[in-house]
Parts: structure tokens; C-alpha cells; sequence
């Protein structure tokens, strides 16, 4: 039903459209409102009218599933700016999960990761989060896509780290975004999730590995560097030294799931 309901909503809108780009912008926006709705209610990551989050079971409906890839096949740019606009962490992993096709907005999601644009630097580590997870699991169907992409991403990864850390010598997070949102807790689990995504790195990625590999080694030097600071003292050197050292584990357990091949 709702795909012949899209049918006739996309006849009308080029018969009453003032000019065919005007008619391709409205439908471009029509098919990201859809394809957002489909893939929040089929990961289960509802959200109702006072903000509070109200989780349920991801739904594994192989009609959704086919009807979200249709419409990421048939549109470009529709996977880059869904995640632009920002997913919860459930519809970013059944995206991931179900819709290969995400690869193929691969060289869009590449140039808003590296371009300067609107997003902020927590949105930019966020979308970083989804391109290497879509690199890492779908990347094998175009090497020469995924490796840019991943590039993209390890490079936003390695640059937020301090604001991962957040201020020296202050005891609070205080960086913030206009809406209130902590900048540094959207950081440091986005950073925390891409480093648990580089443990499910298989077979023989070289390309892939070797990107990884470099960009843990730089996150290695950072924690050492970071790790004999001095002139902090009390519970907020404490504070950072514990959540140095989180970042420590999580570098050795991918670099362990990878084989180990990085000395650090």
C-alpha cells in the first residue's frame, strides 16, 4: 500500500510542480522523511512527546527491509543525508545491518565527513560512527569506495580526541552545543562505539587494517602522551587517568581482534 501511495504522491507531484528540479527536491525530501520513519520503527527507537525514549524489539521484516533498499538504491544522497540530519544508534546498526546498499552513498558521506560544512564537531563524530561501520561491513563490495570513507572517518575519530578527554582541570563537562547537549559525552560514545565496531574487522581487509591500524597507533600516542601530564592533581587527574585508560583497553581489544599486529 504505501508504495503505491508513494507511486501516485511522486505523479502528482511532477504533474503540479512548477519545474522538474522543484518536483525532485520535494520528493528527495518526501523519500528521507519516509525512509527515517521506516528505520526507526523497524530498530525499535521511538521516542515520544515528552523526550523520553521508549525502546522495543527491532522489527525483522523482510518486506521493510526490501522496501528501505529500493529506496536507498533508487535515491542517491538519501543514506548520507539521513545520516546528516542524525539517527539514534539503533536505526545507524539496522541500517547498517540490513541495507548494503548504504555503501553506495560511500564518496557523499566521504565529502560531508571531510568538507567544512554545518555539522558540528559531535555530529561529525557521530556520522563518523556509521560511515566505518558501514565501511567495515559492507566495504568488501567496493574496496575502492570503503577505503576513502574509512580514511574520512578515522580521521575525525583521531581529531576529536580531545574533546573526547573534555577541558583539563575543569570537573564538569562543559562544552556544550546551543540545544544543551554535552558535547563530550556524544563524543566519547561515539568514539567508544568505533572502536568496538574495529573488533568485528574479518578476513583479509588489508586496505581496511591498515587504515585502522594507523589510526590506533595515533590514539595509542595520544593516551601516553596525555597519561604523565602533569600539574592535575585530585579527583579530576583521577577522572582523566580512568577514562585514559578505558581508551587504552578499548584500542588493545581491536588491535587484539585484528591479530595484534600493532605494537603499542
Amino acid at each position: 500500500i504505501l508504495r503505491r501511495a508513494l507511486d501516485a504522491n511522486e505523479y502528482i507531484t511532477y504533474e503540479t510542480a512548477p519545474t522538474k528540479e522543484v518536483a525532485l527536491e520535494i520528493l528527495s525530501v518526501r523519500d528521507t522523511i519516509v525512509a527515517r520513519c521506516l528505520l526507526i520503527a523497524g530498530s525499535g527507537s521511538f521516542v515520544i512527546g515528552n523526550g523520553r525514549k521508549e525502546a522495543s524489539s527491532p522489527i525483522h521484516c523482510p518486506m521493510t527491509m526490501g522496501f528501505i533498499r529500493s529506496m536507498v538504491a533508487r535515491q542517491k544522497g538519501l543514506v548520507a543525508m539521513l545520516l546528516k540530519q542524525g539517527l539514534p544508534e539503533g536505526a545507524v546498526d539496522w541500517l547498517v545491518e540490513f541495507v548494503p546498499e548504504s555503501l553506495l552513498d560511500a564518496p557523499l558521506i566521504t565529502s560531508c565527513l571531510s568538507e567544512r560544512n554545518s555539522l558540528t564537531a559531535a555530529e561529525r563524530l557521530t556520522m563518523a560512527d556509521a560511515a566505518l561501520r558501514i565501511a567495515i561491513v559492507h566495504g568488501s563490495r567496493d574496496e575502492s569506495e570503503a577505503q576513502p570513507l574509512t580514511y574520512a572517518a578515522l580521521t575525525v575519530l583521531v581529531s576529536s580526541f580531545f574533546l573526547v578527554l573534555g577541558p583539563i582541570g575543569v570537573p564538569v563537562n562543559v562544552i556544550c552545543e546551543e540545544g544543551g547537549q554535552d558535547v563530550t559525552q556524544v563524543c566519547r560514545k561515539a568514539t567508544f562505539r568505533m572502536l568496538k565496531a574495529m573488533q568485528k574487522i574479518r578476513g583479509s581487509r588489508v586496505s581496511l587494517k591498515n587504515e585502522v591500524n594507523m589510526a590506533l597507533s595515533k590514539i595509542a600516542g595520544l593516551c601516553k602522551s596525555e597519561g604523565v601530564m602533569t600539574g592535575v592533581v585530585g579527583i579530576i587527574a583521577s577522572k582523566r587517568k580512568s577514562l585514559l585508560k578505558e581508551i587504552w583497553d578499548a584500542v588493545t581489544r581491536a588491535n587484539n581482534a585484528m591479530g595484534g599486529t600493532l605494537q603499542i
